[in-house]
């Protein structure tokens, strides 16, 4: 298994539990519902050496805080920018999954050319919004 370094951080105005792991470009890692962070430490285990890995814990999962509200694709989105501020990354690359996917859309917009792509695997995302995955600043893999 990859070492991984826990960490926390209070963005957004909540407190965020992530992982930081790997050397190399940046990729975000956005986890689906129900998981956090540990969905992806089989592909970290197999990419640190490539890339370097940010993994959160989503508002109201596991590790993070759980506010009443703020759980729309935007918000999350701020909080990962602020999360990625708090890390010191500039550019980066996006991968979600299930819940994931919404948040990181709007992120990747958000972001600009900040970010270099996202990848996502939301089959519903890809077949509600079919434009988006058009978009040059989203490329969607599903």
């Amino acid at each position: 298994m990859t070492k991984h370094v826990s960490k926390r951080a209070v963005v957004n105005g909540v407190h965020l539990h992530y992982i930081v792991a790997g050397d190399g470009p940046v990729v975000l890692g956005m986890h689906g519902w129900p998981q956090n962070y540990r969905e992806f430490l089989p592909l970290i285990d197999k990419l640190a050496g490539q890339y370097q890995f940010i993994v959160p814990d989503l508002r109201g999962f596991a590790d993070s805080d759980k506010p009443f509200s703020g759980y729309e694709p935007k918000t999350i989105a701020q909080d990962m920018l602020e999360l990625l501020a708090a890390e010191g990354v500039n550019t980066f690359h996006i991968l979600s999954h299930d819940l994931g996917g919404p948040p990181s859309v709007a992120l990747a917009y958000m972001a600009g050319d900040r970010a270099l792509a996202l990848h996502d695997r939301n089959v519903v995302l890809r077949a509600r919004f079919p434009r988006l995955c058009r978009s040059p600043r989203a490329i969607l893999i599903s």
